[in-house]
């Protein structure tokens, strides 16, 4: 794990291990190692999408910026507000 991991590539990783978990987990329930577990619908918990860009506040600390920053990359992406200037910002450290 890398603490300067965006949001992006974090998706990509977790996408990849996913990936190789699911096709051991159907092959041991192929060969009966393991039992399919129902999920218990009352404890799962909806998160809203993320819309529209994030305007950073410059009064927030470096570290609290580049944690935003990695956090909306790649969508929906962040902003900084420079005398009416909006510069999109893709990388922060």
């Amino acid at each position: 794990m890398d603490e300067r991991e965006s949001a992006g590539e974090l998706s990509g990783r977790l996408a990849r291990i996913g990936a190789e978990l699911l096709i051991e987990v159907l092959t041991e329930l192929e060969r009966g190692r393991r039992e399919p577990t129902p999920q218990d619908e009352s404890l799962a918990t909806r998160a809203p999408k993320l819309a529209g860009v994030r305007l950073l506040d410059p009064g927030l600390s470096a570290a609290a910026l580049a944690r935003q920053v990695r956090a909306y990359n790649p969508e929906p992406g962040t902003v900084l507000l420079v005398r009416d200037e909006r510069i999109k910002v893709i990388e922060a450290e």
